[in-house]
Protein backbone atom coordinates (compact mmCIF):
# COMPACT_ATOMS: atom_id res chain seq x y z
CA UNK A 1 0.00 0.00 0.00
CA UNK A 2 2.74 2.61 0.71
CA UNK A 3 4.36 1.90 -2.62
CA UNK A 4 1.43 2.51 -4.22
CA UNK A 5 0.57 5.55 -1.86
CA UNK A 6 4.19 7.14 -2.94
CA UNK A 7 3.20 6.30 -6.61
CA UNK A 8 0.21 8.46 -6.36
CA UNK A 9 1.59 10.91 -4.07
CA UNK A 10 4.48 11.60 -6.83
CA UNK A 11 2.00 12.13 -9.97
CA UNK A 12 4.44 9.84 -12.08
CA UNK A 13 1.99 9.54 -14.37
CA UNK A 14 1.68 5.55 -13.84
CA UNK A 15 -2.26 4.55 -13.65
CA UNK A 16 -2.01 3.20 -9.91
CA UNK A 17 -4.66 -0.05 -10.09
CA UNK A 18 -5.65 -1.90 -6.84
CA UNK A 19 -6.82 -5.09 -6.99
CA UNK A 20 -10.74 -5.17 -5.81
CA UNK A 21 -9.41 -7.48 -2.57
CA UNK A 22 -7.72 -4.20 -1.58
CA UNK A 23 -10.11 -1.53 -2.27
CA UNK A 24 -12.70 -3.44 -0.31
CA UNK A 25 -9.90 -3.94 2.45
CA UNK A 26 -9.30 -0.65 3.46
CA UNK A 27 -13.14 0.37 2.73
CA UNK A 28 -13.65 -1.98 5.76
CA UNK A 29 -10.98 -0.25 7.53
CA UNK A 30 -12.65 2.81 6.98
CA UNK A 31 -15.92 1.58 8.22
CA UNK A 32 -17.89 0.83 5.16
CA UNK A 33 -19.34 -2.67 3.86
CA UNK A 34 -17.37 -2.34 0.83
CA UNK A 35 -16.46 0.23 -2.19
CA UNK A 36 -20.27 0.57 -3.42
CA UNK A 37 -21.48 1.39 -0.10
CA UNK A 38 -18.43 4.07 0.04
CA UNK A 39 -19.30 5.14 -3.28
CA UNK A 40 -23.42 5.98 -2.70
CA UNK A 41 -22.15 7.45 1.13
CA UNK A 42 -18.95 9.99 -0.94
CA UNK A 43 -19.94 10.09 -4.06
CA UNK A 44 -16.95 10.17 -6.49
CA UNK A 45 -16.51 13.70 -8.50
CA UNK A 46 -18.21 13.64 -11.30
CA UNK A 47 -16.28 16.19 -13.74
CA UNK A 48 -14.30 14.33 -16.34
CA UNK A 49 -10.57 15.31 -16.93
CA UNK A 50 -11.28 18.56 -19.68
CA UNK A 51 -13.68 20.23 -16.48
CA UNK A 52 -11.09 18.78 -14.03
CA UNK A 53 -8.35 20.18 -16.31
CA UNK A 54 -10.24 23.93 -16.34
CA UNK A 55 -10.99 23.94 -12.75
CA UNK A 56 -7.41 23.75 -11.75
CA UNK A 57 -5.81 26.26 -14.20
CA UNK A 58 -8.84 28.63 -13.87
CA UNK A 59 -6.38 31.87 -12.85
CA UNK A 60 -3.49 30.52 -15.78
CA UNK A 61 -6.50 30.63 -18.46
CA UNK A 62 -7.75 34.02 -17.55
CA UNK A 63 -4.82 35.49 -17.03
CA UNK A 64 -3.82 33.97 -20.14
CA UNK A 65 -7.23 35.57 -21.87
CA UNK A 66 -6.41 38.65 -20.31
CA UNK A 67 -3.07 39.13 -21.65
CA UNK A 68 -4.08 38.06 -25.06
CA UNK A 69 -6.92 40.34 -25.06
CA UNK A 70 -4.36 43.95 -23.87
CA UNK A 71 -2.45 42.44 -26.72
CA UNK A 72 -4.77 42.99 -29.15
CA UNK A 73 -5.95 45.96 -27.75
CA UNK A 74 -2.53 47.43 -27.95
CA UNK A 75 -2.07 46.32 -31.92
CA UNK A 76 -5.55 47.78 -32.95
CA UNK A 77 -4.47 51.22 -31.16
CA UNK A 78 -0.58 50.89 -32.89
CA UNK A 79 -1.24 49.24 -35.98
CA UNK A 80 -1.69 52.24 -38.71
CA UNK A 81 -4.27 51.65 -41.59
CA UNK A 82 -2.87 52.76 -45.23
CA UNK A 83 -2.90 57.28 -45.20
CA UNK A 84 -2.88 58.64 -48.30
CA UNK A 85 -2.03 62.33 -49.70
CA UNK A 86 -2.39 64.55 -52.90
CA UNK A 87 -0.62 67.59 -53.66
CA UNK A 88 -2.55 70.87 -52.87
CA UNK A 89 -1.22 73.88 -54.84
CA UNK A 90 1.82 74.42 -52.99
CA UNK A 91 1.70 71.28 -49.86
CA UNK A 92 0.93 67.59 -49.15
CA UNK A 93 -2.72 67.06 -47.49
CA UNK A 94 -3.54 63.98 -46.13
CA UNK A 95 -6.84 63.04 -47.76
CA UNK A 96 -9.18 59.46 -48.02
CA UNK A 97 -7.99 57.28 -50.97
CA UNK A 98 -11.35 58.51 -53.12
CA UNK A 99 -10.36 57.66 -56.70
CA UNK A 100 -13.76 59.58 -57.66
CA UNK A 101 -12.47 62.56 -56.73
CA UNK A 102 -8.50 62.37 -57.04
CA UNK A 103 -7.08 61.08 -60.10
CA UNK A 104 -5.34 58.06 -59.27
CA UNK A 105 -2.02 59.54 -59.97
CA UNK A 106 -2.54 62.38 -57.88
CA UNK A 107 -2.65 60.03 -54.53
CA UNK A 108 0.16 58.81 -53.13
CA UNK A 109 1.14 57.03 -50.28
CA UNK A 110 1.11 59.60 -46.90
CA UNK A 111 4.46 60.56 -46.52
CA UNK A 112 5.11 62.57 -42.49
CA UNK A 113 8.07 64.41 -43.90
CA UNK A 114 6.38 65.34 -46.69
CA UNK A 115 3.42 66.68 -45.24
CA UNK A 116 5.46 68.82 -42.19
CA UNK A 117 8.49 69.70 -44.60
CA UNK A 118 8.16 70.03 -48.32
CA UNK A 119 6.30 72.70 -49.42
CA UNK A 120 6.38 75.19 -53.10
CA UNK A 121 8.17 78.29 -51.92
CA UNK A 122 8.98 81.57 -54.04
CA UNK A 123 11.86 82.65 -52.89
CA UNK A 124 12.72 86.37 -52.11
CA UNK A 125 15.77 88.39 -50.60
CA UNK A 126 15.05 87.76 -47.51
CA UNK A 127 14.84 84.02 -48.10
CA UNK A 128 17.44 82.03 -46.07
CA UNK A 129 19.11 79.62 -47.99
CA UNK A 130 21.41 77.50 -46.00
CA UNK A 131 20.08 76.21 -42.02
CA UNK A 132 22.32 77.11 -39.13
CA UNK A 133 24.08 73.49 -39.59
CA UNK A 134 24.86 74.41 -43.34
CA UNK A 135 22.51 72.50 -44.84
CA UNK A 136 20.42 72.94 -47.40
CA UNK A 137 16.88 75.27 -46.94
CA UNK A 138 15.99 75.71 -50.89
CA UNK A 139 16.14 73.22 -53.23
CA UNK A 140 14.71 74.13 -56.98
CA UNK A 141 13.79 72.64 -60.72
CA UNK A 142 12.24 72.83 -63.90
CA UNK A 143 8.34 72.08 -64.45
CA UNK A 144 6.79 70.63 -67.70
CA UNK A 145 6.70 74.10 -68.73
CA UNK A 146 10.61 75.00 -67.85
CA UNK A 147 10.10 77.18 -65.64
CA UNK A 148 11.71 77.06 -62.18
CA UNK A 149 10.05 75.96 -59.18
CA UNK A 150 11.43 75.85 -55.62
CA UNK A 151 10.55 73.78 -52.92
CA UNK A 152 11.75 73.31 -49.00
CA UNK A 153 13.09 69.65 -49.73
CA UNK A 154 14.31 67.70 -52.47
CA UNK A 155 12.48 65.73 -54.21
CA UNK A 156 10.44 64.85 -57.23
CA UNK A 157 7.74 67.50 -58.61
CA UNK A 158 5.17 66.83 -56.99
CA UNK A 159 2.69 67.38 -59.92
CA UNK A 160 4.81 66.49 -63.14
CA UNK A 161 6.86 63.38 -61.57
CA UNK A 162 7.06 61.76 -64.87
CA UNK A 163 9.02 64.85 -66.22
CA UNK A 164 10.50 66.32 -63.95
CA UNK A 165 14.22 65.72 -62.37
CA UNK A 166 14.80 65.63 -59.15
CA UNK A 167 16.15 69.34 -57.29
CA UNK A 168 19.03 70.57 -57.24
CA UNK A 169 20.55 72.48 -54.45
CA UNK A 170 20.11 76.15 -54.44
CA UNK A 171 24.12 77.94 -53.54
CA UNK A 172 24.58 81.74 -53.27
Amino acid sequence: MRIHYNNAIDNTGEKVELKIFVVNSLCKYLGYASFSDYEKKEPVSSFNTSENFFIKNKIKIILTFALVSTALIIASFTIETQKWMVWKNDHYEEVPFDIEKYNIREIKVYNKNRILSFRKTIPDCKTVYFKTNGHENLWYGKNHNKELEFFTALGLHPRDREDAQAYYRVYD
